[in-house]
């Protein structure tokens, strides 16, 4: 028996329907409107493979997976690429606190320790965010755009943001709450 492809305006259109729709979702996920295929609720278990919790423009901030205490977020990799301008999540211990930088917006400062060699300086906007009560040996995740220094590096942008931008900002997590 042989089957007949039904070719009209229907079929056409419910085509052209299909690749519509097709289209809109990759441009959400792509936007960050979408999550990224993979798991539609938190508890889900992931099918994310392991790795760095690197965001760029082929993964949207909402499609991070939360990492393990003691993940460096892929900051490792990236201090030994030189890379900048990539925005990471990850879990610190904060090593040593620094005095606030007032020029301009003012900031405050501490290293996190990430990992057993590299130490990152986080700048938290207190202009933009409340300051963040940590103390030497505290564990802080943090959500932040990550710049590359020969001394470790930067993670900046820990707060929501001031202008709409692609990004949805960044955070610090401290003993329980989030300040953004």
């Amino acid at each position: 028996m042989r089957t007949r492809l039904r070719r009209g305006p229907k079929s056409v259109g419910g085509a052209i329907a299909v690749v519509l729709l097709a289209l809109l979702m990759y441009a959400a996920q792509r936007s960050g409107f979408l999550p990224a295929s993979g798991p539609s609720s938190p508890n889900a278990p992931s099918s994310a493979p392991a790795g760095p919790r690197v965001n760029d423009p082929a993964r949207p901030a909402q499609a991070l997976h939360p990492a393990p205490v003691g993940d460096d977020g892929g900051l490792s990799a990236l201090y030994r690429d030189k890379r900048s301008d990539v925005w990471v999540e990850l879990t610190a211990t904060v090593e040593k606190r620094l005095p606030d930088d007032a020029e301009g917006d003012r900031h405050q400062k501490f290293i996190i320790r990430v990992g057993p060699e590299l130490r990152v300086l986080v700048a938290h906007n207190i202009d933009a965010a409340k300051r963040v009560p940590v103390k030497e040996g505290d564990t802080v995740r943090i959500r932040g755009e990550y710049e590359y220094t020969d001394k470790g590096g930067t993670l900046h942008f820990t707060h929501k943001p001031k202008f709409q931008r692609r990004q949805p900002g960044g955070w610090i997590e401290h003993a329980g709450v989030r300040y953004e």
